[in-house]
């Protein structure tokens, strides 16, 4: 079989565009941030007034299909809030902004919340804030009831 010279330099001219294109996407310069994220958490009492979690521990998560990514965990401080931060590194086959929610674990070694009547632990998960685009997430105050 006999290749033609013409046939081969187009092969070959498409082939060289496929690799600069490899190239370039390799070499992509991918632009890290900081995401401060800030909220405070708070529980109802039995007579509905709201009390202020404290040394409750807060993950902060990016949910993907198939496993979630840990992002940053800290604690509550005495007035029931928490700043964390954390670096968001993009990459090739990466999505661009992470879909943020948080998880509340009320049980750990300084505290534990639990129910009256069973004492069940409880954990807590926020909607999230889907491809966050940002530097600074402040969800407020998250009550046990949202």
């Amino acid at each position: 079989m006999i290749i033609s010279r013409k046939y081969m330099q187009r092969a070959l001219f498409f082939i060289s565009i496929i690799i600069i294109m490899i190239i370039v996407q390799a070499t992509a310069v991918f632009a890290d941030r900081n995401i401060t994220v800030t909220g405070c958490i708070e529980f109802m009492d039995d007579s509905g007034v709201p009390i202020r979690a404290d040394s409750v521990t807060v993950e902060i998560k990016d949910r993907d299909i198939d496993f979630n990514d840990d992002l940053a965990s800290t604690r509550t401080d005495g007035n029931g809030c928490f700043t964390t931060s954390f670096t968001w590194e993009e990459c090739y086959f990466c999505e661009n902004d992470p879909d943020i929610y948080y998880e509340y674990i009320t049980k750990n070694g300084a505290v534990t919340v639990e129910s009256d009547w069973f004492e069940v632990d409880f954990k807590y998960m926020t909607y999230e804030d889907t491809n966050y685009s940002g530097t600074d997430l402040d969800k407020g105050i998250l009550n046990a009831e949202d």
